[in-house]
């Protein structure tokens, strides 16, 4: 069988919470880590930081009672908005 009939695509699929219709093509997407290294700080701080940025590509389930595995896609142009907003003077 193919990916598509797979339940566990199918669960993440459901949730996905960013209307991949309003992404371009040409949009470059990070994981935490590579921005973590960018910035200097550790991976759980990136999370906090994009955890609730609507334009961030949420992947994962939620189970109750136990640790919400979640990915972040980070759009590069989201990162870079982040980034003069909040980095200002850190140079």
């Amino acid at each position: 069988m193919g990916r598509e009939s797979s339940g566990a695509f199918m669960a993440t699929h459901d949730q996905q919470e960013t209307d991949l219709h309003q992404v371009q093509p040409s949009t470059r997407f990070l994981g935490v880590a590579p921005i973590a290294r960018r910035w200097g700080v550790s991976d759980d701080t990136v999370r906090r930081r994009f955890r609730r940025d609507d334009r961030v590509m949420k992947i994962g389930e939620k189970k109750h009672g136990k640790r919400r595995y979640v990915t972040l896609r980070i759009p590069y142009e989201v990162m870079l908005d982040h980034e003069r907003r909040y980095m200002k003077g850190t140079s």
